[in-house]
């Protein structure tokens, strides 16, 4: 870029401004900001993507996609089928940032900490206005032509081999609405993406 280019500034919160670039220094770009305003294209419903951890590049193609459909946080789970427990976090962080920047979004999804399922489901009880459990033997989601307006909606999707017997008891026991994405049986990457857009619609 050069001298006198306008630039689309972004905080990471929802911000945005456009600025003008006045200067190049060593380490350093001199940009006067024009105007400051919200992000519109932020969806007003806060998702929270519950993840079991994915093997290889599986995790990281997963965050891409799910930022890109628009969750705002995203929680790595160990579950009993899990099979890769370790994660670069750093390598995660990158990937979303880039994705984020590449869909327009207005806020980088927030990564964290990787919790037990039993911690998820609590978390999500607490925090979340709805939480929606995605299994094969669910219940057939009802969706919405339109999507929600607001709130917050955790979604859990389970590993590679899917949820075992005791996670999906321990879902019901939590209260969790225990839904499928029709009759197929999809790739926990697959699934992730899928189950993050349809939180946007499921009433």
């Amino acid at each position: 870029m050069r001298k006198g280019d306008k630039v689309i500034l972004g905080d990471g919160q929802g911000r945005e401004a456009k600025a003008r670039i006045w200067d190049f220094g060593n380490r350093e770009i001199i940009a006067e900001i024009e105007e400051v305003y919200a992000n519109p294209k932020e969806p007003e419903t806060e998702v929270t993507l519950y993840a079991s951890i994915l093997k290889k590049d599986k995790m990281e193609w997963l965050l891409e996609k799910a930022t890109e459909v628009g969750v705002s946080r995203i929680v790595p789970l160990e579950s009993e089928r899990t099979v890769k427990l370790n994660l670069r976090y750093d390598r995660l962080q990158k990937t979303v940032l880039e994705a984020a920047e590449q869909s327009g979004r207005g806020i980088v999804p927030v990564i964290k900490d990787k919790m037990s399922l039993e911690e998820a489901l609590e978390e999500s009880r607490q925090n979340q206005d709805a939480s929606l459990f995605f299994h094969v033997e669910g219940e057939e989601a009802d969706l919405d032509s339109e999507p929600r307006t607001e709130g917050k909606v955790g979604v859990f999707v389970g590993p590679e081999g899917g949820w075992s017997a005791e996670e999906v008891s321990l879902a019901y026991n939590k209260d969790l609405s225990i839904l499928k994405m029709g009759e197929l049986t999809f790739r926990g990457e697959t699934a992730g993406v899928l189950a993050s857009y349809l939180a946007f619609y499921i009433t």
